[in-house]
């Protein structure tokens, strides 16, 4: 790195940290930054943590098969508007689980999903249409 290049901070870097990122997870197919991302989520009118994400490869029609074939409760289909954004209200994919808004988001090589229970950051092929766990 030149003196005249400026490494941004950590938190501010595209997905995977680096153009040689080895890490294949689908968090790291996206090329936004978490701000950027959770920042999408905000103007859907959800405040979320990036934490509170989850990341797939799994596509919106995937989510919109399981919530009709095997969640709990499907609830009310917001907003369909394939690839791109499926909204779901007051939805219950298990029926050990809380009722919840779900989002989802095609963030181009991957989804982001809103309502997850347990998201799996580390993982190279999560699945959490059926589930949501």
């Amino acid at each position: 790195m030149s003196l005249h290049q400026r490494k941004p901070p950590a938190g501010e870097l595209p997905a995977g940290g680096s153009p040689h990122s080895r890490n294949h997870t689908p968090r790291h197919r996206i090329a936004m930054t978490d701000s950027q991302i959770v920042d999408h989520f905000h103007k859907f009118g959800y405040r979320v943590k990036i934490d509170q994400i989850a990341f797939t490869i799994e596509s919106i029609a995937d989510f919109v098969e399981a919530r009709e074939k095997f969640w709990s409760k499907a609830g009310l289909i917001r907003i369909y508007d394939p690839p791109g954004l499926l909204v779901v209200e007051d939805a219950r994919p298990c029926v050990a689980q809380p009722v919840r808004d779900i989002l989802v988001v095609s963030l181009g090589n991957a989804c982001a999903v809103m309502g997850v229970m347990n998201p799996d950051h580390a993982a190279l092929t999560p699945r959490y249409a059926r589930l949501m766990e």
